[in-house]
C-alpha cells in the first residue's frame, strides 16, 4: 500500500517537473526571439546611420 502511494507521488512530481520544464523552454524561446529581434534592430540601425 505504501509502495503504491510512493509511486503515485513520484509520477505527480515528474509531471510537475515536466510542466516547469515546458514553461522554462517557452520563456527561453521567447528570450531568444527577443534577442534576435534586438540584434536585427541593432544591425539595421548600424546600416542606416
Amino acid at each position: 500500500m505504501q509502495e503504491h502511494t510512493q509511486l503515485r507521488f513520484r509520477s505527480q512530481h515528474l509531471q510537475r517537473v515536466r510542466s516547469q520544464d515546458s514553461s522554462l523552454s517557452i520563456a527561453y524561446t521567447r528570450l531568444l526571439s527577443c534577442n534576435s529581434m534586438l540584434q536585427v534592430g541593432t544591425i539595421t540601425s548600424l546600416f542606416t546611420e
